[in-house]
């Protein structure tokens, strides 16, 4: 879990950026990009942690956990895999509803997230043969996606009238340079 939120401490702040930026639907696209290859990264850079031999290096050596704690660990974070980019497309989708009105759909969104972590979590606990840690950590990743599912459907109507509207001069200009400068600050935090 700590490794998860390690992950999605530098994308978080697309909410912040998205609900400034998203003027229109030019601006979307460059941030839509941007937020895609920020995801990348960061979801690259959590599957190089689990490189088995990486892994044992941080776990064992410099975490110092005893060796069947830290062969859990790995097994549940694989589940982690998708989180950070879950996260970031959760948080984009969730900045254009609050810019445009529609905070009402972040809580659907919540709730959508808690429902599904729940039913995953029962039927794994019911049914499957995982370990804890691992029934956690694929509730939690399921929860994540789901939302950042229902995030993306739910702003369908923002961004069919983001289309058909009229662009705004000073988002087609902004560059990819400019979005970092405004989004490296509070990613930062």
């Amino acid at each position: 879990l700590s490794l998860a939120f390690i992950s999605e401490g530098p994308i978080i702040m697309l909410v912040s950026t998205a609900t400034a930026l998203v003027r229109d639907y030019s601006s979307y696209r460059k941030l839509l990009r941007f937020a895609l290859l920020l995801n990348g990264v960061i979801t690259l850079l959590l599957a190089m942690v689990m490189i088995p031999q990486v892994f044992s290096f941080l776990a064992d050596e410099v975490v110092g956990l005893p060796r069947d704690v830290g062969r859990l660990a790995y097994e549940s974070t694989v589940f982690f895999l998708p989180w950070p980019a879950a996260i970031g497309m959760r948080r984009f989708y969730q900045g254009i509803l609050i810019r445009h009105n529609r905070t009402r759909y972040v809580t659907y969104g919540t709730i959508t997230r808690l429902g599904s972590m729940t039913l995953t979590a029962l039927v794994l606990a019911w049914w499957g043969n995982l370990p804890g840690a691992c029934v956690g950590s694929l509730s939690l990743s399921v929860g994540v996606v789901c939302e950042a599912v229902a995030s993306r459907v739910m702003a369908h109507g923002v961004l069919t009238q983001l289309k058909a509207g009229p662009a705004d001069e000073s988002s087609g200009s902004m560059t990819y340079g400019e979005i970092a400068s405004f989004y490296l600050p509070p990613a930062l935090t």
